[in-house]
């Protein structure tokens, strides 16, 4: 197998237009897996740091009582971090793997995620005057609008330089030529 094939191109020194896509895949596996396991901890301690509900909850519309709204839009805010944290390391994957449509998906995630932030912030000072834990949910919202904006801008590189059609492909030239250096090591 000569240097110009398809699976080892020759090196130049022009960087890859989507570059910025991949770093934003790594960003997105970074932010997504710092969510899932701080989400996943104060899902596990919240029986010891989280006060008990004023009211008693024993059906779905015991949630949305005015008393237990701070524990519902943490509850909440819980569930969606461990849930989108996952879809963000998902997503970076795709980004980092130049899949076209990742960008879209780490969008529709980070904008899901800065609309429950948001929400979670005016419910906290209109309804619950939880001012710290509205703070916690403004620097939440913050940085998934900057993973939002990133990702957006990875969607439109990926629409513009679409990866090559033989990326990531793998055919039975190349598994000979990599098991000849396999054993040639």
């Amino acid at each position: 197998m000569s240097d110009d094939t398809p699976h080892n191109p020759k090196r130049d020194d022009t960087p890859s237009p989507r570059a910025f896509a991949t770093t934003t895949g790594f960003v997105c596996q970074i932010a997504g897996l710092a969510y899932f396991l701080t989400g996943a901890a104060y899902w596990f301690v919240s029986g010891r740091v989280q006060d008990p509900t004023p009211v008693r909850v024993d059906t779905v519309a015991d949630f949305f009582n005015d008393a237990n709204v701070t524990l519902t839009v943490t509850t909440i805010n819980v569930l969606a971090a461990v849930a989108g944290g996952l879809a963000m390391v998902a997503f970076g994957i795709g980004l980092q793997g130049e899949r076209r449509r990742s960008g879209v998906g780490a969008m529709i995630a980070t904008g899901a995620l800065s609309a429950i932030g948001t929400t979670s912030v005016i419910v906290y000072v209109a309804f619950a005057g939880a001012w710290i834990r509205a703070m916690f949910a403004l620097l939440y919202t913050a940085a998934n609008v900057v993973l939002f904006l990133l990702a957006g801008h990875s969607a439109a590189i990926l629409k513009r330089h679409p990866p090559p059609e033989n990326l990531n492909v793998v055919d039975d030239a190349w598994l000979e030529e990599h098991e000849r250096t396999r054993r040639r090591h």
